[in-house]
């Protein structure tokens, strides 16, 4: 456990930005799983639960986050989370978006951050903050849609992407698997 801590300290950026989240993996045993990759296409995909996951019944009690569907239209990427119920005060959601793309340096393609609450939202590239006009946000009371240019990623090949609910801004509520986005099936 020790060798892991020390592991995870020297990618300080990660280690900075996410210190309790990867603290969690120091532990005497492995946590695996492998998804996947799902095939972006004009057509709306549900990419919150592979095949084995929790039934829809679970997840609404559970999670608060009932689908994530995802779309590719005219040079963006849309999703649209639906929630168990409307965001709270102290409820809010991040969405993370790492592209990557062949022949490029993973460190050099963006890193983007949405998170948002029941009232405001911000945006960041590798904790370097965007404008919020950046991507399109339409809300509903239990619906929110995002609009994201695929060009804000550098047009990558793939995106890793995982969504989290959270509570008074440091508290997980939830976080599910991270899913890898094939935008060139």
């Amino acid at each position: 456990m020790n060798k892991k801590e020390k592991a995870l300290k020297r990618h300080t950026s990660q280690y900075n930005s996410s210190k309790k989240y990867l603290l969690s993996f120091v532990r005497p045993n492995e946590l695996f799983g492998d998804f996947k990759d799902v095939a972006l296409s004009e057509k709306k995909q549900d990419i919150l639960s592979p095949d084995g996951e929790l039934l829809f019944k679970q997840r609404v009690s559970f999670v608060g986050i009932k689908g994530i569907y995802t779309k590719i239209d005219d040079g963006n990427i849309i999703f649209t989370i639906h929630l168990s119920r409307p965001l709270g005060k102290n409820v809010g959601i991040g969405l993370s978006l790492f592209g990557y793309k062949k022949n490029t340096s993973f460190v050099a393609m963006p890193k983007i951050r949405i998170r948002f609450g029941s009232l405001r939202y911000k945006i960041t590239d590798q904790n370097k903050r965007l404008s919020v006009r950046s991507v399109e946000l339409k809300r509903k009371a239990k619906t929110i849609t995002l609009r994201i240019p695929l060009s804000l990623l550098k047009n990558p090949d793939y995106i890793l992407t995982s969504i989290n609910t959270y509570f008074g801004g440091a508290l997980s509520l939830d976080w599910p698997v991270w899913r890898v986005l094939n935008l060139k099936p």
